[in-house]
């Protein structure tokens, strides 16, 4: 279970590190990001790909996913 939270709140923390920069971005070219999900059965079954890509999609982010669970 800790290591659960632990990865949780890592993607959590990246994610802000990752919105931080993109707003100071100036340029108006759309820039894509990509992620890698490695992780087990809560990965898969809450699909934390698809809320991270709605997620940014509300931030005016395009990012692309792949899972590997």
């Amino acid at each position: 279970m800790n290591k659960v939270l632990f990865i949780i709140f890592t993607l959590i923390i990246a994610s802000f590190n990752l919105y931080g920069q993109q707003e100071g971005n100036n340029n108006s070219a759309k820039t894509s990001i990509n992620i890698l999900f490695i992780g087990n059965s809560l990965t898969f079954t809450n699909n934390l790909p698809k809320l991270v890509r709605e997620n940014a999609k509300l931030k005016g982010l395009e990012v692309r996913t792949r899972m590997i669970a």
